[in-house]
């Protein structure tokens, strides 16, 4: 038998390429969540770190191609990689789950990719302490996971607006992740 966090791992990582296979993300990375990173000297930042690991460019969270024009979301991501989504993003509802998809493409050849589950969900209403955050900073076959998964959110009476509450999401140990993101807002779906 699995123990929980191991099981919860599993679970993340399922999860994460779901959402990769539903946003079109293609073939899965070359190296997938929970697998034994390659020996890298620790840095203080991840652009530090990516410089360490390539002569491109630093992998940063600036996302490629044009923005939203019409701001619907105000979800914001401080931390290794900052960012605020504005556009409306993809949703799905799956029995007792809420999903919302975030993807964006990177410089480098680089994508950033947020999962957001709402658990048990049953409608409109507030979900607390039962909220999943997965997101992912990848360049190539390196990858930077960070998971929460336990935090609060609200999901509108429209059905189609999620408030996330302002949370700590940690890089997932034995990964190149480093430094904790924080993530909060409101998020529209455009599906």
């Amino acid at each position: 038998m699995k123990p929980p966090q191991a099981s919860c791992q599993l679970a993340a990582m399922l999860l994460i390429a779901a959402a990769l296979c539903a946003c079109g993300g293609g073939s899965a990375p070359a190296r997938l969540l929970g697998t034994t990173p390659t020996a890298v000297p620790r840095a203080s930042s991840l652009a530090q770190l990516n410089m360490d690991l390539s002569k491109a460019a630093p992998l940063d969270c600036t996302v490629s191609g044009g923005s939203a024009q019409t701001v619907q979301s105000n979800l914001r991501f401080t931390g290794p990689c900052a960012y605020t989504e504005q556009s409306g993003v993809a949703c799905s509802r799956k029995i007792d789950d809420f999903y919302v998809y975030i993807k964006h493409s990177l410089p480098g050849n680089g994508s950033f990719i947020v999962s957001i589950n709402v658990e048990k969900y049953k409608g409109p209403g507030d979900y607390t302490n039962a909220t999943q955050v997965f997101v992912e900073a990848a360049r190539g076959p390196d990858i930077y996971p960070w998971s929460q998964l336990v935090t609060s959110s609200r999901v509108a009476p429209d059905g189609r607006h999620v408030h996330l509450e302002e949370t700590d999401v940690p890089p997932q140990s034995g990964t190149q992740a480093l430094g904790v993101e924080h993530i909060g807002g409101d998020v529209y779906c455009a599906t």
